[in-house]
């Protein structure tokens, strides 16, 4: 049972139906499916990360954020999200309990990445969304959806000590995170605080995915040079009642 499903199901459903609302952008389920189907194939054939792998994750509240959590998913791998303000030798650390197979990280963030993944031995993918972009639409989006067990990892919800979310558990959180908000296709609930947190990413991205409903990403991502290129801040929000596309702002 791969969590992934769900989003299948609901591309399946109603494919034209928007999933995110990124600061303008639209996305509908097809394409969150196609993005997912497409960067699978991309982690297993330049990769290599199988069932099971870790992926780590540090990217900001974008749709590349949702884009890459759900390739990781679809692939049977494991979600580890992490802080984008986070500091080169808490980074090091958490990578060494996390042994992760693939570091993806956000294109500002480069001066951070790339000597953290030299000083620990891994693979590193930074994303920039053009460039992202182009490199889905040159890949076919050919992987098959992953059968993992139910128990099988999804995402990790704590470094250390490592504890890590089966897909079946995150199936029933996701769900009764959206009965909770009385979320249903059409329906809008804005990301309250980071996706990195396993908590937020439960009870909003994966929350509107189980329901067919949308998730409007509240952060902002804040770019600044320092001594190390980094995301310095977010516009937070706090999670609000949810609207309906169909309602005015």
């Amino acid at each position: 049972m791969n969590f992934a499903q769900v989003l299948r199901r609901s591309s399946r459903l109603n494919p034209g139906a928007t999933v995110l609302l990124d600061h303008g952008r639209r996305v509908d389920y097809l394409a969150l499916e196609m993005a997912a189907q497409r960067i699978a194939t991309i982690l297993v054939r330049r990769h290599r990360v199988a069932p099971g792998d870790r992926v780590a994750v540090l990217l900001p509240d974008t749709q590349e954020f949702a884009f890459v959590v759900y390739g990781i998913l679809w692939a049977g791998a494991v979600v580890g999200g992490l802080d984008t303000e986070i500091e080169p030798d808490v980074l090091t650390d958490t990578l060494s309990v996390l042994e992760p197979k693939l570091l993806i990280g956000w294109h500002a963030l480069a001066e951070l990445v790339e000597p953290v993944g030299r000083a620990v031995g891994m693979d590193w993918l930074l994303v920039e969304p053009r460039e992202f972009s182009r490199l889905l639409a040159a890949t076919p989006p050919r992987a098959p959806l992953v059968d993992v067990a139910g128990d099988a990892p999804a995402i990790i919800l704590e470094a250390g000590p490592l504890v890590e979310l089966g897909h079946a558990d995150l199936a029933i959180r996701a769900s009764d995170a959206a009965r909770k908000l009385g979320l249903e296709p059409g329906a809008v609930v804005e990301a309250p605080a980071a996706l990195s947190d396993p908590a937020s990413q439960v009870r909003t991205l994966h929350a509107a995915v189980a329901a067919g409903a949308a998730l409007s990403l509240a952060a902002e991502p804040v770019v600044e040079a320092s001594s190390r290129t980094r995301i310095v801040g977010h516009d937070r929000r706090r999670l609000a009642e949810p609207t309906r596309l169909d309602e005015p702002a």
